[in-house]
């Protein structure tokens, strides 16, 4: 299933496409950066609002970038 995921990502992000980051982590770091170009950013922008991270899902523990 992951193999299948990330060459459907591929494929989508070579076509300028977008991909929903679901649940099932099966995308890579690289992948969720080439869709969506400023997820860096957004990340960094909760820190102020939660700054213990008491709020982080696994999608932001896993490719949030760290300080």
């Amino acid at each position: 299933m992951r193999k299948v995921i990330r060459e459907l990502i591929d494929l989508a992000v070579d076509h300028d496409g977008r991909f929903f980051p679901a649940y099932q982590l099966h995308y890579t770091t690289e992948q969720l950066r080439a869709s969506y170009l400023t997820i860096a950013e957004c990340f960094a922008h909760t820190r102020p609002y939660d700054p213990s991270e008491s709020f982080a899902t696994a999608l932001y523990e896993m490719f949030a970038p760290k300080t």
